[in-house]
Parts: structure tokens; C-alpha cells; sequence
């Protein structure tokens, strides 16, 4: 994870999301040791969809 730090904003907060939220969890409070203000999704992937917010899906993920 120590890589890729210098790639977030340290202006704003960063949300991490896995797919049942307890790898996300763990990642932010990695995260806020490290300065950052992180945020779990609560309920992870999952949880987001039941709220009926989007999620894409496939291969061009990224470019949505």
C-alpha cells in the first residue's frame, strides 16, 4: 500500500470500498494512520447496491 500513497489527495477525503467492507475498513484505518481522512463504505460493494446507487461493471470500469 506504501506505493501508492503519494497518489492520493491529501486534501480531501478517500473513500475505500471492498466487497463486504471489512477489507476496506482495515485499508482506512491504514490510511488515516497515515494522514489521510478515509472512509469505509459501510456494507462494501454490496451494500452500495441495495441503496440503488450505481455500480459498473466489466472491463471499461475505469473509464466510466
Amino acid at each position: 500500500m506504501g506505493a501508492h500513497l503519494a497518489a492520493l489527495p491529501a486534501d480531501r477525503p478517500v473513500y475505500v470500498i471492498c466487497a463486504s467492507g471489512n477489507r476496506s475498513a482495515w485499508a482506512a484505518a491504514h490510511l488515516e494512520a497515515a494522514g489521510f481522512h478515509a472512509v469505509s463504505v459501510a456494507g462494501g460493494t454490496s451494500g452500495w447496491a441495495r441503496t440503488g446507487r450505481p455500480v459498473v461493471r466489466g472491463t471499461d470500469a475505469r473509464a466510466a
